[in-house]
């Protein structure tokens, strides 16, 4: 029996089920009445990596070992970490390689974990999942050139300039050695009269395009050198910006993909662009964060590249005999990170005059889902099982918290001497370190770190120092104390986090509140709480040490996993349809995202994965 599994990378089950009752969402309506329907409960941390583990493997993250965005191992300085988005650093097997083993024909499409093709029978597709900025495989990621006056104004823009009306941009491979395009920019009118501008490619002596203001433009291709070999790839412009008295423009670029680049093995790349169309990887942030693009270009490319996968999942079962196809799509993530405070009206963000725009734009976006979701309703009257999925929910984001400052504030953390920013850590004279991302705090122990300075039998005494500082910590604006809860390893059992790769010390936020070591990390101005909304715009990336909260308009992943506030829940989505689903089935209780992969193995007879933890949930089951 075949599957596909849908996952929608934060889809919230209290907008879904607003949304499924306002009747923007058919196709998952449809989908639920022919099958089984519940709220699911991330495994803390609630955040991406952590969460598809889950569902793919059925384990609990002390099982799986994906236990952060990063993982430490004995050994590791506790400022590094080891990227999670990996297929090496599973330590279960998943539902794709358990059915490749026994044989069968497996396809993940932009799944986390599922890094290249490593195991027979398995096709990899478009990338590993990561919600970055880039993406491994493209010859060049979004970019922007941009005349004066929006130069100065777009962030990280490409400065170009326009001589009798015209402006050339290089498109050059962004990695390693080669050659690229050399295009042509006319500001000037088409035969209707429009103004806009004309693309020549000057290498081919060719007009490629016109463009019109504000309105992608079409699916160009072009060769590039890169390393030696020359590539056939797709892309797409975009004016952005546009004055044609003055004249001025800015040039949205897409991200540049090679067929060949996006797939494992690569002629089934080729196979998936010519049966469907060009692919675009990224459909992030990126763009709109830098006032590029307006956000609805976000929700218009994620759609874009929803819709090409939920095809390509067809086109692998149908033409191709695949019995299992897992994707992840991580529009809804972006967006919400982006723009929630537009349309919550708990959020310092929220302004009522805009809020109908930035419901509009919400709407789209998991309209774009259900359209997804629409590509796929046909494969239920062949016997296939659906599965539509999410791996957390998100809340309004109303303070920021850094846990770093707060222990370097009591004197366990110590920076070194010097101007750098972020500040250099002094691991000589630095007790415990929290990190990688979120809800681990570590001890700097002598034998475990390589420059540890705790000695074994202060170690219960630290650790019970630091969970009272995180308890009595309390916010002066408001009254509250932002630290939920705080543990230590042992009692984070209860969490499903044990083993090697959890903190000494466990935390959860209360809701609102953020405690991510990349979003406010060790700094110095030394503030531990921060009040979010209006007038707060970082410039810094993540990754880059420096304080980003205030890009995230909402949060999730930092506290309980049923936590409400405001529009939003941490609960998760959890759908089934198929020949071994019963119509309708409820269940008493909440599961978690464990059940996914027992269950959908049970429905369908693909075998468990060998680490599965979950329980079948047996009463959505014909037997």
């Amino acid at each position: 029996m075949k599957a596909v599994v849908i996952g929608l990378d934060a889809a919230v089950s209290s907008l879904v089920e607003e949304y499924l009752a306002a009747g923007k969402m058919p196709n998952l309506k449809r989908l639920i009445e022919e099958g089984v329907y519940t709220r699911a409960r991330s495994v803390f941390p609630g955040v991406t990596p952590i969460n598809w583990a889950t569902v793919s493997t059925g384990a609990y993250p002390g099982t799986h070992g994906i236990t952060d965005f990063m993982v430490l191992e004995p050994g590791d300085p506790l400022d590094g970490g080891r990227d999670t988005f990996l297929g090496e650093t599973y330590q279960a097997e998943t539902l794709w390689q358990a059915a490749s083993r026994a044989g069968h024909r497996v396809a993940t499409l932009n799944f986390p974990g599922a890094d290249q093709s490593r195991h027979e029978n398995h096709l990899w597709v478009a990338g590993r999942g990561s919600p970055a900025s880039y993406t491994p495989y493209a010859i060049r990621n979004i970019s922007c050139f941009a005349t004066e006056p929006y130069a100065s104004a777009l962030r990280d823009s490409i400065p170009i300039t326009l001589r009798d009306r015209r402006a050339v941009i290089q498109l050059s491979p962004e990695y390693g050695e080669g050659a690229g395009l050399e295009l042509e920019l006319e500001v000037s009118r088409n035969a209707e009269g429009e103004a806009g501008a004309l693309v020549r490619d000057l290498k081919r002596g060719a007009e490629v395009a016109f463009l019109r203001p504000h309105r992608p433009g079409p699916w160009l291709w072009g060769e590039f050198e890169v390393g030696g070999t020359v590539k056939r790839a797709s892309y797409r412009l975009e004016l952005a910006h546009f004055d044609a008295d003055r004249p001025a423009l800015a040039v949205y670029v897409s991200q540049i993909t090679c067929p060949r680049d996006i797939a494992t093995p690569p002629e089934m790349g080729e196979t998936l662009v010519e049966a469907i169309g060009p692919f675009i990887g990224y459909c992030g942030a990126r763009g709109y964060d830098r006032g590029w693009v307006p956000a609805r270009r976000m929700v218009e490319e994620g759609r874009y590249k929803g819709v090409w996968m939920a095809r390509a999942a067809r086109h692998l079962v149908t033409r191709y005999d695949y019995q299992l196809v897992m994707l992840k799509w991580h529009l809804l993530d972006h967006i919400q990170h982006a723009i929630w405070g537009g349309f919550d009206p708990i959020s310092p963000w929220y302004e009522a005059e805009r809020a109908p725009e930035f419901e509009s734009l919400m709407e789209e976006s998991y309209m774009a889902a259900d359209a997804m979701i629409g590509e796929l309703l046909p494969l239920l009257k062949e016997g296939v099982t659906l599965v539509v999925v999410s791996d957390h929910g998100h809340l309004p984001h109303l303070r920021a918290v850094s846990i770093n400052n707060l222990l370097a504030q009591h004197g366990l953390i110590h920076t070194l001497p010097t101007e750098d920013d972020p500040p250099q850590v002094d691991w000589s004279r630095t007790q415990v370190f929290g990190g990688p991302a979120l809800g681990h705090i570590w001890v700097n122990l002598k034998g475990r770190q390589p420059q540890g300075i705790v000695a074994s039998r202060e170690y219960e005494s630290l650790r019970q120092r630091v969970i009272d500082l995180l308890l009595a910590l309390r916010d002066p604006e408001t009254g509250a104390h932002p630290v939920a809860r705080a543990m230590r390893k042992q009692e984070a059992r209860e969490l499903g986090l044990w083993g090697s790769r959890v903190g000494d010390i466990v935390y959860l936020m209360e809701p609102g509140y953020s405690g991510d070591f990349n979003w406010s990390p060790l700094s110095r101005d030394g503030e531990v709480i921060v009040s979010l909304g209006p007038g707060h715009e970082s410039t810094a990336d993540y990754g880059q040490g420096k304080f980003i909260a205030d890009k995230f308009q909402s949060v999730h992943g930092c506290g309980d996993p049923a936590a409400s506030l405001g529009r939003g829940t941490e609960e998760a989505i959890l759908a089934m349809a198929g020949p071994s689903l019963r119509r309708g089935a409820q269940l008493e209780a909440i599961p978690n995202l464990t059940v996914v992969a027992p269950t959908l193995a049970a429905a369908t007879g693909l075998p468990a994965p060998a680490h599965s933890e979950g329980v079948v949930l047996e009463s959505w089951l014909e037997r």
